[in-house]
């Protein structure tokens, strides 16, 4: 699969002018699509995080576009109308979110996967299409092994890494106090202790790795 990165922003984003100007980061999950009373609409959710966020709810009641459903914790659900999202716009049947998008300091960050190079390319001249006033840049593009349905952190572990870390976690070393010791779960796997250390270590060093960079994103830090 081809996986793009792309930063963005287009005029008329109120949530992007109401987060820049609350200093928050926003990550926004699309939920549904759906029709009522003969109009189009996406349900999504976003999470606020950031000094400001009452403030970020307050200005986003104002926006004409979205219509808040109900705020629960840090997660507004809302709805606003198809024909008025941007994505929409621009992306086709041939492309699809492969993240959640962030937004923070005025910008978007997109994370798309598509079956073809070209299907990703071609969003450029999408964008120019629409008359959009939009900034648009391509920070990555390549092509890499994705599993849908399992976090990308868990496709860079090798074999043994989530062989190690799953065994690990089955047999409780995880757990407080601990069920059982690495030389316990290396005799289960017949393989030497330092052999299963080893390969337990780097894949808990790669998960961290990972779940610190989201954290620092989410925060805002």
């Amino acid at each position: 699969m081809w996986v793009a990165k792309f930063k963005l922003r287009h005029e008329g984003s109120g949530m992007l002018d109401v987060g820049l100007r609350t200093g928050v980061t926003i990550t926004t999950q699309y939920l549904n699509a759906y029709e009522d009373k003969g109009k189009e609409y996406l349900y999504k959710v976003c999470v606020v995080s950031g000094k400001r966020k009452a403030e970020f709810i307050k200005g986003l009641t104002e926006e004409k576009r979205a219509e808040i459903i109900k705020i629960e914790n840090d997660q507004i659900f809302y709805r606003i109308r198809v024909d008025t999202a941007f994505h929409h716009l621009i992306l086709g049947g041939t492309v699809f979110f492969l993240r959640p998008v962030l937004a923070y300091g005025g910008w978007e960050y997109w994370t798309l996967g598509s079956l073809q190079k070209r299907h990703l390319l071609e969003i450029f001249k999408k964008v120019k299409s629409i008359g959009l006033k939009t900034e648009i840049y391509l920070q990555s593009l390549r092509q890499m092994p994705i599993n849908i349905l399992l976090p990308s952190v868990f496709t860079s572990l090798t074999k043994k890494q989530l062989e190690a870390i799953r065994a690990a976690s089955k047999f409780g070393y995880y757990e407080y106090p601990r069920k059982s010791s690495a030389e316990d779960i290396s005799k289960r796997l017949h393989v030497p202790r330092s052999t299963f250390q080893e390969h337990l270590k780097k894949a808990e060093s790669k998960l961290m790795a990972s779940l610190l960079s989201e954290t620092a994103i989410f925060s805002g830090i």
